[in-house]
């Protein structure tokens, strides 16, 4: 069984385990449930996340801002992020 974390912030950081991401707050403790194929860092209070092939955005509470939709998904500035679904960038 494989458990590596990766900490970018000291509220957030995001773990992996049996190929599985999820995010732990600054004292360790898991937050945000493994289920993810792959995770991003949280910028401010979103970060993206890769389920079931596809991608979209959740919260600090692990809740979806953006549901899993989109075939690539950038970073989210303030306002926007760069998105592909069926091979058109938007």
């Amino acid at each position: 069984m494989q458990n590596t974390t990766k900490c970018v912030s000291v509220k957030t950081c995001k773990f992996v385990q049996n190929g599985l991401w999820g995010y732990a707050n600054e004292e360790g403790q898991l937050v945000i449930p493994y289920q993810f194929e792959n995770v991003t860092f949280f910028i401010g209070d979103r970060a993206s996340v890769k389920q079931d092939e596809k991608y979209g955005f959740i919260n600090g509470k692990g809740e979806y801002l953006i549901k899993p939709i989109y075939d690539s998904i950038g970073y989210f500035n303030e306002t926007e992020a760069f998105v592909t679904i069926n091979e058109k960038k938007s």
